[in-house]
Order: C-alpha cells, then sequence, then structure tokens
C-alpha cells in the first residue's frame, strides 16, 4: 500500500485500516491557538520504507504488520506500517503524502488549570484529520463545540504518581473554559503502554480513535473509538 493510498483508506475505511494498520504520530511543533482550529502541514509514508517484511516474502517496505486475507481469513498478509510526521521532519526523498491536518498540542499537567482547559477546536476546514503526538502516559480529552465542532487537548503528566491520578482528575474535574460539554477522556486507565489517538471527519462528522500498542506503536494490541462516547472496540 503507498502513503497515497494510505490516505485514501484512512478517511474512507477508516476503521479496518486502524485495526491492521499501525500508524505512529508525531506531534507538530507550535505555535497552536486556543479556541481555534490549528491547521498544519504532515506527511504519512511507510514506516521502513526499505526494509524487508516480517513474514517469510521480506517484502520490502511491508515492515511490522500483518492481517488476515479478506477471501482466507487463515492467510497472513505482510502489509505496511506508517508514520505522519509533521513537514519540517519527514525524510526527504521517501514516497510521502501530504496532508492538512488538524493539530492537538501537548500540554503538561502542571501548566494547565484543570477546569479551565484550552480547547483546540476540530472543525470542517482542511482533509479531515486530526493529528496528536504519541500518549506513553498521557490523556486526551475531547468534549462537544457547537455543531459538529469538536475541542480537544492532550496532557502530560509530570511526578511520580503518572498518567492514572491524572486521568482520574480529569474525569473528576476536568472541563473546557469555553466548551462546558461533558469530557471524554482516553489515558493510561484505558491503554497499557502507548497509544496513537487519530481523528477522522467523515460527512462532516468527526470521530475520535485510538490505536493501542506495547512496541511504540510497531504492532496494534487493539483500537477504539473512543469518541463519539461510549468508547466502542473495533473488532
Amino acid at each position: 500500500m503507498t502513503p497515497q493510498e494510505a490516505f485514501n483508506e484512512l478517511r474512507t475505511n477508516t476503521e479496518y485500516f486502524l485495526k491492521y494498520y499501525p500508524i505512529n504520530i508525531f506531534g507538530c511543533p507550535g505555535p497552536h491557538h486556543a479556541d481555534q482550529a490549528n491547521t498544519k502541514q504532515v506527511y504519512i509514508h511507510k514506516r521502513d520504507p526499505s526494509a524487508p517484511g516480517s513474514t517469510p516474502s521480506k517484502k520490502v517496505g511491508h515492515y511490522g504488520a500483518t492481517r488476515p486475507g479478506r477471501t482466507f481469513s487463515w492467510r497472513k498478509h505482510e502489509i505496511s506500517s506508517f508514520k505522519i510526521q509533521p513537514a519540517n521532519v519527514a525524510p526527504a526523498g521517501v514516497s510521502r503524502q501530504l496532508i492538512i491536518a488538524h493539530s492537538v498540542p501537548m500540554h503538561f499537567e502542571n501548566t494547565i488549570t484543570i477546569n479551565a482547559l484550552d480547547a483546540y477546536l476540530l472543525d470542517n476546514a482542511q482533509d479531515g484529520v486530526m493529528v496528536t503526538g504519541q500518549l506513553s502516559g498521557c490523556t486526551f480529552c475531547v468534549a462537544p463545540a457547537g455543531g459538529n465542532n469538536l475541542a480537544c487537548t492532550h496532557i502530560k503528566p509530570v511526578g511520580a504518581a503518572g498518567g492514572g491520578p491524572l486521568q482520574t482528575n480529569l474525569n473528576n474535574n476536568g472541563a473546557f473554559s469555553t466548551h462546558p460539554g461533558p469530557l471524554t477522556t482516553f489515558g493510561r486507565n484505558d491503554y497499557p503502554a502507548y497509544a496513537t489517538v487519530i481523528g477522522v471527519r467523515a460527512a462532516g462528522t468527526w470521530r475520535i480513535y485510538a490505536q493501542c500498542s506495547n512496541d511504540q506503536c510497531k504492532t496494534i494490541t487493539s483500537v477504539y473509538r473512543i469518541y463519539p462516547a461510549p468508547r466502542h472496540q473495533i473488532r
């Protein structure tokens, strides 16, 4: 699968694509402005475009993942895994697809006001993909922001208590300062080691997903739709 095909599958066949194809996302540099949609140039490309695959065929560029056959489910196919990176760090010369994505920045727990969180909006602009940095203890927060728009933020824990208490505190006390709707969180209490959180807009409606992983998103342990609530595992 080429990066162009991957981008199309992500937008049109989202749940199937996220169930099998690992994506490792790198957060976008600033500036980000609260209570606005922050769109950034990012690129999707194969994780290791010159590495041999992991099944006996060792097909180059198909490193890191497999899926069952669509006709014969017992037959495994090696497939590509992908990275999404900001334009300023994506590798030159590698086949890649430009995405104008909504970006949600990460903030440290000790820099926020928990009941007056800054909101980063997902609206109807650009390519209909939302990106944020990899979660490894962090909590991602979502709330309705009027119409089909969403308010989002990404909070990183600070100190020995770690990510579990952070998520519990956000569940009990968290709120956006300008969008008081119910807060949905996905954090350390929901994934064991790492998670890729990504949003996709279809027919004007945003859905937020999480790929969970134990090896920094090289392989997938489970996939969830985390918004709209309630959380739903993709099987």
